[in-house]
This record gives structure tokens, C-alpha cells and sequence, in this order.
């Protein structure tokens, strides 16, 4: 929430203190994630930008009402706790905003000047993204702010203007941005140099790390705190050759400057590379804990539970700290200690246990992160529900509902084993769908005999007989038994076709493929399992 002295006691506070309590109840999502959740979203015909969102939360701003309830769609609709009433959210916070929007307010962006109206604008990403540009009144105004101060001799608007290319636009203007980042980064802009060694890491392609080496050196050598944390990252995970030496140099030197992300990193990395200085590795993850990073808390009870010997009241103590501040990771952790059979099922998700309904409260956990949005969490909890004995429908819609969530969040195993319970359901198409989604983003595509089988086993699918047909007469044995198969027991049958097609695989498939077809007793008059 902002300060009282930024925001007194009238209708614009009191629609704030509204929407943060719809902001508690979603669980604290990102501003990333409210942009893109906003703009996914097919109910709503509003828009709002990643600063046009921090705007708004901090009080600075009330949007048209067709943005703002955009931004009350989403909110109402991720609420932790599924009590859901998106459309009475909508309704009560509608009522809060007509006394407090002001139709001025919204034609500017918080803290700046009204733009110029009338201006050509000629600067960096204004021809390849005009159309974008005008489109959104809010690029459109920062677009023309920053180009009148980039005029004006500030370095930080090519900064500014730089980052709205890179992170507003879609799709960006990467190269527009680079080339803003390098002028203000060889005007001495620690900020333009970090940025511009992030975007030739994270964005260009292929990556140039030797290049964003320099920027992260030049700038940590300036002082930068977070230049030296990246640039150890870069030395020990994406420069070759590693230099795990000179990694540990720069962290040392952030976290003697005071800084906790890299206490925290250090201790890390020594109780790594050398076991043997346990002692100071435990030194500086103590220092992060105690500076209050959940991360920190997080790295220090592993950091306990993984020495030699192992303190576990310790660990599980600065677990809860860390899960209690937030850490979806640390929830995890927390929760793989207090029932040891989840890290068994992390792992292998081949294997059954009993279990009771919450073992010491280690699903609670799960679900937190779970809500929070850790992809892991949902995955485990997925893998928990399928294998516990007896299992029911409500354990397998359970952990659907997880797989889909996991899945959708980009994770590819779980992409996999959505596919396959759905498919062990009989949802063959759905199946199909994310085994197709699995496949594309591990970049890789059906190979044959996959596909066979999958056919094989859903006759269902548009067009399976089709491709079985046309992979038999390639030589494929196996695509022969599946579509001897199909022509026997599925409709339109034709038994004279299905014993050629499986003496055929007879004459031409492997040993164990002949093994199984003479096992399976073709002339015997019952349909294969």
C-alpha cells in the first residue's frame, strides 16, 4: 500500500484499500504476471501495461473504467481461496471508482507532464512500431515524454525508452533497445550497462555472453552491487571456460558491500566448490538468514540439513521462517522434510505408498506454493494424489486439475503426464493435444512408433486408420499389428485385409513382435485388451 501521506482519506483511498484486498486474496501476483494474465484474458476488453498496473496499486492513477475492471477481472478471478464473485468484485469496486476517477488523470502517466499532442516522433523504435504505438495511449505518452527528454540531454530516458521497447511492445524492438541501452551505457549509466548486458544474454540470438561479460565487468568495476552478482553467475554458468574462482571474487566483494542476495549466493557457492570451508559457508548464509531474505532462510536450513552432521530441528526451524515469509520454494523444502515420502514421489513417480490425509501438514505447504504459483509444487502434488493407495475419482480430478496448471505454466513433464492420464481417462483428443504441445516444446516432433502406438491404443482419432495404413505400407511392422487390429474389431471391419496385414507383420517384424502376434491367438474370438 502507499503511505497516507501520499494517499489521504477520500474516494481514490478508499478504491485502493478495495482492489489491495482483491490484490491479498490473488495471492500477491506479480505485476509481469497481472500484465499478461490481463492481456490473455478473452473476457475483458481493457488493457493495462506493467506501469500503468504499479500505477494504479500505488494510487497514482485511476484508469477508464473499461482498464480498471480488466484489472479487477483478473484479481477477482485468482483469488487463492477460489470464493470467487468476480462479478459482485466488479459491481462493489465500480461503485468505489466513479467518485474517485478523474477524466484528466487518465490522459497522463503518474508523475509526468501531459505529452506533447502534436509531435512527429522520430527516435528509436517509432518506424517498426508505430502501429503499436498509437494503439496505446499509455506507449504513445511515454514514448513522446521520453523523446523529449532524450532530447533534452537525459540518459535515463534512453533507459526508460529502451525498456518500454524491450518489454512493452510486442513484439519487441530488441535492436531499438539495444542500441538505446549502448548509448546511455557509454555515457556512464550503470543501469543502461546492466540492462544491456541482460538483454545480449537473455534476448539476442544466439546469446553474446563475452559481450555482456564486459557490460556486468564495467559496471561492477563502477560500483554496481547487482553487476557483480550477474557476473559471477555468468563466470560459473554461461562463460566457458567456468571460473568458479572469479566468481567467488566478485560475490565476496558484493556481500563485504552488504548485500544479502549475494551473502547468500557465496555461501552457496563455497559449501559447492569447497566442502572444506564449511565453516565460512555457513558464516555468510547465517549473515543472509539473519538480514531477513526468505531465500536466504531458505539456502541456510538446506544449507543445516545437508551438513556433516546434519542439524534438522535447525533446518526445519528456518524452513518455516522462510515458508512463513512467502518462499514457495522454501514450502517445498519445508514440506519434503516434514513427510519424507513426498521427496521419494519428487523423484519417482513410478511409486505407491499409504499415506494419511496430511502428513504433518506437508500438503498445506504444497498447496501454498501450489496457489503461489510454483510449478513444482503442482507437480508433486499431482504425482502424491495419483499414487497414493486407494486412490479415488476425486485424487485423479485432483491431480488433473494440477497437471493442467503445471502444464500450462510451461512445464514439460507435466505437459507428458497430463497427456497420459487423460488419455488413461479417455480423453484421446485432449490427450493428443498436450502429448502435441509436450513434443513441440521440447522441440521435438511424434517419431513413428510413437505415434502407432498412441493410434493403436485411441482407434478414435480422425484419421487413425489413415496413418496406420499409410505407415504399414512404408514397412513399418508395428503401424501392420495396430492396423490389423483395427481392421478386425473396429468398424468398417474387413477380416480379410486384417490377415494379410498380420501375416505380413509376421513375415517382416522383429523376433518379440512375432512373439506377441502368434501369443495373442488371432483366430480367437474375443477383441485384444
Amino acid at each position: 500500500m502507499p503511505p497516507e501521506d501520499v494517499l489521504r482519506e477520500g474516494p481514490k483511498r478508499a478504491l485502493v484499500l478495495a482492489l489491495h484486498e482483491l490484490y491479498a486474496a490473488a495471492g500477491y501476483p506479480t505485476l509481469r504476471t497481472m500484465e499478461k494474465g490481463i492481456r490473455d484474458d478473452k473476457e475483458v476488453t481493457g488493457t493495462l501495461s506493467y506501469d500503468t498496473i504499479h500505477g494504479v496499486l500505488r494510487g497514482q492513477r485511476v484508469p477508464r473504467w473499461d482498464n480498471f475492471q480488466a484489472l479487477v477481472h483478473y484479481l477477482a478471478a485468482a483469488q487463492v481461496d477460489r470464493r470467487k464473485d468476480v462479478e459482485g468484485a466488479k459491481e462493489r469496486l465500480h461503485q468505489l471508482w466513479l467518485p474517485a476517477f478523474t477524466p484528466s488523470e487518465d490522459l497522463q502517466l503518474s508523475g509526468d507532464p501531459l505529452p506533447l499532442q502534436n509531435r512527429e516522433e522520430e527516435s528509436e523504435g517509432t518506424e517498426e512500431h508505430g502501429a503499436e504505438l498509437h494503439s496505446d495511449p499509455d506507449l504513445r505518452a511515454a514514448h513522446r515524454w521520453y523523446t523529449q527528454q532524450i532530447e533534452a540531454g537525459d540518459t535515463e530516458a534512453l533507459v526508460q525508452l529502451g525498456t518500454l521497447l524491450e518489454c512493452r511492445l510486442n513484439p519487441p524492438s530488441i535492436e531499438a533497445a539495444r542500441r538505446l541501452y549502448l548509448r546511455a551505457a557509454e555515457a556512464g549509466s550503470l543501469d543502461a550497462m546492466n540492462r544491456l548486458a541482460d538483454l545480449v544474454t537473455r534476448k539476442v540470438e544466439p546469446p553474446e555472453p563475452t559481450d555482456a561479460a564486459l557490460w556486468y565487468e564495467r559496471a561492477a568495476d563502477a560500483g554496481s552491487l547487482a553487476a557483480m552478482i550477474k557476473l559471477a553467475d555468468l563466470l560459473e554458468n554461461g562463460l566457458p571456460p567456468v571460473d568458479t574462482a572469479a566468481a567467488e571474487i566478485w560475490l565476496e566483494k558484493a556481500a563485504k558491500a552488504g548485500n544479502t542476495e549475494a551473502m547468500r549466493l557465496l555461501g552457496e557457492h563455497i559449501h559447492k566448490y569447497d566442502p572444506a570451508r564449511k565453516d565460512e559457508a555457513r558464516q555468510w548464509s547465517e549473515q543472509a538468514a539473519l538480514a531477513g531474505s526468505p531465500a536466504a532462510m531458505r539456502s541456510f536450513g538446506l544449507l543445516l540439513r545437508h551438513q556433516t552432521p546434519p542439524d534438522y530441528p535447525g533446518s526445519r526451524w528456518w524452513l518455516e521462517r522462510s515458508a512463513a515469509a512467502g518462499d514457495s520454494v522454501g514450502m517445498i523444502q519445508l514440506a519434503l522434510i516434514l513427510d519424507p515420502g513426498a521427496e521419494r514421489n519428487l523423484y519417482d513417480r513410478f511409486k505407491g505408498w499409504n499415506e494419511p490425509e496430511d502428513s504433518d501438514g506437508s500438503r498445506a505447504w504444497l498447496e501454498l506454493a501450489a496457489g503461489a504459483g510454483n510449478s513444482d509444487a503442482m507437480l508433486l502434488l499431482a504425482r502424491r494424489l495419483l499414487r497414493r493407495r486407494p486412490i479415488g475419482r476425486r485424487h485423479i480430478g485432483a491431480a488433473t486439475m494440477w497437471l493442467q496448471m503445471a502444464a500450462t505454466n510451461g512445464r514439460h513433464d507435466a505437459m507428458f503426464e497430463l497427456a497420459h492420464l487423460l488419455e488413461v481417462q479417455g480423453d484421446a483428443f485432449e490427450a493428443k493435444r498436450w502429448y502435441d504441445e509436450y513434443f513441440a516444446s521440447t522441440n521435438r516432433s511424434w517419431d513413428r512408433e510413437e505415434l502407432t502406438k498412441f493410434l493403436g491404443r485411441n482407434p478414435q482419432i480422425h484419421g487413425a486408420r489413415e496413418s496406420l495404413q499409410a505407415a504399414a505400407e512404408d514397412g513399418d511392422a508395428l503401424a501392420m499389428r495396430e492396423l490389423s487390429v483395427h481392421l478386425k474389431w473396429r468398424s468398417p471391419r474387413d477380416e480379410a485385409e486384417a490377415l494379410k496385414w498380420h501375416h505380413t507383420a509376421l513375415r517382416t517384424g522383429p523376433p518379440g513382435l512375432v512373439y506377441w502376434l502368434r501369443w495373442w491367438g488371432w483366430f480367437e474370438p474375443r477383441a485384444p485388451r
